[in-house]
């Protein structure tokens, strides 16, 4: 016969044994439990903080590239500008130097006397000679006539055009520490020679 009271006992003890043990692993359970949440609120915090820090990077990024950007124009701004001033301060050396030579007309009369004394000696004198003065004056006239459009008057302004760059060209080589060789400074006593024999304007000195 089965002792029932004995194993009533023992199921007893041994459910009262599993309850402690239930009711101890439900308490590290809810311990856990609170770790875990508390972990996840961490891990949702440093989610969070990994996407600020990921979004603050990617803007410190592209403001670095749009700031590079922005550095190479400005370098090659300024790169240009410093061009540009040696540029403006070589052309204010050779206006301000062009400004100290003889211009077209004073330069003209001197070659006008020149040609004279080269053509002329042996010859007796002529009862038609002009004196220098008269003869720019005269070739004056036609240039400062502004709505004259006449054959001498282009002539006129062609040869002062070419005689300003004969002269540029000398100042240009000197401020380019170039040697300049003769017939550098020989181009404008042609450009005058040149325009004294032209048929048009020979008539009024020779």
């Amino acid at each position: 016969m089965k002792n029932y009271e004995q194993m009533i006992k023992d199921t007893e003890w041994l459910s009262k044994d599993k309850s402690q043990e239930a009711d101890e692993l439900k308490e590290k359970l809810g311990e856990r439990n609170v770790k875990i949440k508390e972990l996840r609120a961490k891990d949702k915090e440093h989610e969070q903080a990994r996407d600020n820090i990921q979004r603050e990077l990617a803007t410190l990024v592209q403001d670095n590239r749009t700031d590079q950007n922005q550095i190479a124009i400005l370098d090659q701004e300024v790169g240009q500008m410093t061009l540009d001033v040696a540029d403006m301060k070589r052309e204010k050396t050779i206006l301000e130097l062009m400004a100290k030579q003889q211009d077209f007309w004073g330069a003209l009369e001197m070659r006008v006397g020149q040609k004279i004394g080269e053509l002329n000696p042996g010859l007796e004198v002529l009862s038609d000679e002009k004196d220098q003065k008269s003869i720019i004056e005269g070739l004056q006239a036609f240039e400062k006539q502004k709505l004259n459009f006449s054959q001498q008057r282009m002539d006129i302004n062609n040869a002062m055009t070419i005689y300003n760059k004969a002269i540029r060209t000398i100042w240009e080589l000197s401020i380019d520490g170039q040697k300049i060789l003769p017939h550098h400074k020989e181009a404008r006593l042609n450009v005058l020679d040149r325009f004294l024999h032209l048929d048009d304007i020979a008539r009024y000195w020779n």
